[in-house]
């Protein structure tokens, strides 16, 4: 029989989904929810390599979003000691009705845990939610987890007060919200960095004198090992040609045909941000050297003191002993 896994449709609604997930966040997490290796705990194994083959993905774009996801959604944990993931908060929503069938189920999936840790740091995540929620199932299940934690003599750290904090924000009308905790806040221990691909959305949006929130945009650029400077280069080179560059070139264009752009840049000279300096030239459209004008005299010219009758007479004479005149040619 098959398996089934429960996705909740306001998923493709959420602001938080809409605004900063890029088309390769969506799909990962919908996997993590939904591929095989997934149970009803939200705790399961699931090596790099059978990501990379069932999603397609390289190991190295699994890696970097395991990354993402681990350390700026916040949403996930994984152990590289024994390749098993936690998909935060997923018992929020995986379990519909409880009983004794789903409890015996949390029970035998918990013991086949390999990393302790991870069972460990998904319960203390957990605490604020299980401790405000008015299912009863709920409290259930947070008794389960300690069951577990006793039998392994694991001791959570005292969080209760943080875990409230950190879970207050969820909304739960809001689906994704249990999957990402936040996306612009930082952990207490790790700096507020930009990704390149918010760097690039940046560039971007500065071109075009507007502000946008989507910071996946570009991330398909970041798996191809494109620069930021490289970037920079392109959208100056587009930039130079296309003055409504919103209009004719959109982000999703630059990202698609931004091997082509980066060729053209680069043969153009828009090299470290810098454009390059235009040469004037004199060919006009035919493509032929353009007749060079005199320099407008500007001073006054003054008079002369040759009698014009005399010059006419002296060129009357030369033309009747039959020589030509510079005037004649």
């Amino acid at each position: 029989m098959a398996i089934k896994r429960i996705v909740d449709t306001r998923f493709w609604n959420d602001n938080k989904v809409i605004d900063t997930f890029s088309v390769e966040d969506k799909y990962f997490l919908l996997y993590l929810m939904t591929n095989p290796e997934s149970t009803q705990l939200g705790i399961y194994k699931l090596p790099k390599k059978i990501i990379s083959f069932q999603t397609g993905y390289t190991q190295e774009v699994v890696a970097v979003l395991i990354q993402r996801f681990e350390i700026k959604y916040k949403n996930i944990l994984y152990s590289q000691k024994t390749g098993e993931i936690s998909v935060i908060n997923s018992l929020k929503y995986s379990i519909v009705k409880g009983g004794k069938p789903v409890s015996d189920l949390l029970s035998k999936e918990l013991n086949a845990v390999e990393d302790s840790e991870l069972i460990k740091e998904t319960y203390e995540r957990m605490q604020g939610f299980w401790n405000k929620s008015l299912r009863s199932f709920d409290s259930t299940i947070k008794s389960l987890f300690e069951e577990e934690m006793k039998r392994r003599q694991l001791k959570s750290n005292d969080n209760d007060n943080d875990n409230d904090n950190d879970n207050d924000n969820d909304n739960e009308e809001s689906y994704p919200h249990s999957y990402d905790e936040s996306y612009h806040e930082s952990s207490k221990t790790e700096q507020s960095t930009e990704t390149p691909a918010q760097q690039m959305l940046n560039i971007f949006n500065k071109a075009l004198g507007r502000n946008v929130a989507n910071q996946g945009t570009f991330s398909g650029l970041v798996f191809k090992n494109v620069s930021v400077q490289e970037f920079e280069d392109v959208i100056n080179y587009v930039m130079s040609w296309n003055d409504d560059i919103l209009q004719n070139t959109t982000a999703s264009t630059i990202a698609r045909n931004f091997d082509k752009y980066s060729d053209k840049a680069s043969e153009l000279g828009y090299r470290d941000g810098k454009k390059p300096v235009k040469k004037t030239s004199n060919k006009g459209y035919s493509n032929k050297p353009q007749r060079v004008e005199p320099q407008m005299i500007t001073e006054p010219v003054a008079e002369s003191n040759v009698d014009v009758s005399d010059v006419a007479k002296e060129l009357a004479e030369l033309k009747e002993m039959g020589l030509k005149t510079k005037l004649e040619e």
